[in-house]
């Protein structure tokens, strides 16, 4: 059995770590996940923030462990409305509007420098 890429690893850990939809996480609710390559994933989702569905695309950069990468996703991301993020995004031929996360460097000084 081959050895799954960071992305297929990230995207499983992802949809374990989902809650169920209810009114504490905005009623977030996955309708679609699929990889992209070896370091990108895609969660398309919706909630009550935001009419439409979202999706959600970020990279998983090598420098970070996956652990904390998912982690990352499941809280910042998933986690909370996205605001200003989409704002102004246009969607998709599928009405999906597409943004990447948190920037890798935002991650990356989060892991290195905690809040204390």
């Amino acid at each position: 059995m081959p050895t799954p890429t960071r992305a297929e690893e990230a995207l499983a850990a992802v949809l374990a770590g989902v809650p169920r939809p209810s009114e504490e996480n905005g009623d977030l609710r996955i309708l679609d996940s699929w990889t992209v390559g070896e370091d990108t994933i895609c969660v398309a989702y919706q909630g009550w923030w935001e009419d439409g569905t979202i999706g959600l695309r970020p990279r998983i950069d090598d420098d970070l462990p996956v652990s904390w990468v998912v982690g990352q996703i499941l809280d910042a991301e998933l986690g909370e409305p996205p605001g200003g993020m989409i704002e102004g995004a246009e969607p998709d031929s599928r009405g999906i509007v597409w943004w990447h996360g948190e920037p890798p460097e935002w991650w990356k000084n989060a892991l290195l420098n905690p809040a204390r």
